[in-house]
Formats: C-alpha cells, sequence, structure tokens
C-alpha cells in the first residue's frame, strides 16, 4: 500500500485547485482509506492523508464526461444540483469530513447535466471512480430519482 498527503488549503486563491488536485488523484488510484485533520493557523488549511493501492482504475480523465464550471443549467438540472449539494453536506456532516471528499462541484455538475440513472452510467463521469461510486453511487442515483 502507498501513501500521499495532500493539503487542501482554505484560503480562495487555493481551495479550488487543491481540491481538484485531490479529487483527480482519488479518481486515479484504489483509495483503501482517509485521514484528514484540520490545521488551524494562517492560512488554515485540511491535511489529507490517503492510503492507495493501484494505479488508475478507471478511463483516463480524457474519456470521462466533465462540464466547465460555468455551464449553464435548465431549471430541472439546477434543482438536482442543488439537492445534490444538500445530499452532499449532509453525508460530509454525518462522516465528519470535508465536503470535497464526498464529491466536487465539478463532479456534482456532470452529474446533473448528465441525470445517470445507474451506477455504470455513474461511473463515466469525471471523478467517479470504481471506489466513490461504490460508496455514493446508490445514494446520487437516488437523489437524481428523487428530483426528476
Amino acid at each position: 500500500m502507498k501513501v500521499k498527503t495532500f493539503q487542501i488549503r482554505l484560503d480562495e486563491k487555493n481551495l479550488q485547485t487543491d481540491q481538484e488536485e485531490f479529487n483527480n488523484f482519488a479518481s486515479s488510484v484504489n483509495v483503501k482509506k482517509t485521514s484528514t485533520e484540520l490545521v488551524t493557523g494562517k492560512p488554515g488549511y485540511w491535511s489529507v492523508l490517503t492510503f492507495y493501492t493501484g494505479g488508475p482504475v478507471a478511463p483516463a480523465a480524457g474519456d470521462k464526461i466533465s462540464f466547465p464550471a460555468d455551464t449553464a443549467l435548465s431549471p430541472e438540472e439546477n434543482k438536482i444540483l442543488t439537492t445534490l449539494k444538500q445530499w452532499r453536506y449532509d453525508k460530509a456532516n454525518a462522516l465528519q469530513l470535508p465536503t470535497y471528499i464526498i464529491s466536487s462541484n465539478a463532479e456534482l455538475l456532470a452529474v446533473a447535466k448528465t441525470k445517470p440513472q445507474s451506477v455504470n452510467d455513474l461511473i463515466k463521469i469525471r471523478g467517479y471512480g470504481g471506489q466513490k461510486t461504490a460508496k455514493h453511487g446508490e445514494d446520487i442515483i437516488a437523489v437524481i430519482n428523487s428530483v426528476a
């Protein structure tokens, strides 16, 4: 098993890029366990210790579905995205994790746009590898079906 540490800085300048770096890495390996700790200071950051095996477990990022952050949403897609963000917040609170560990904004946007109907559809979206899909796939499909 291999170990990699990430720092997710909390300042506006770095938060998004640090989250994307972690999400890209996590979707390209088989994550076995993560451990997080909030490090206070100026600036504060989340320290994320990641235990993983292997290399890529899903298609290359270029082969997966993704959308730019400024993609326009229909009213239905916006409702799905809002509901997914609430689900992510509730799940993160229950597990005492930062929301980006559950799913990034970019991932939720792609889910809202594509509206996958099965876990097999979900795995085609950038950021959803085997482990994340196994952990949260059924919940995400249920959220989509509850809104649609």
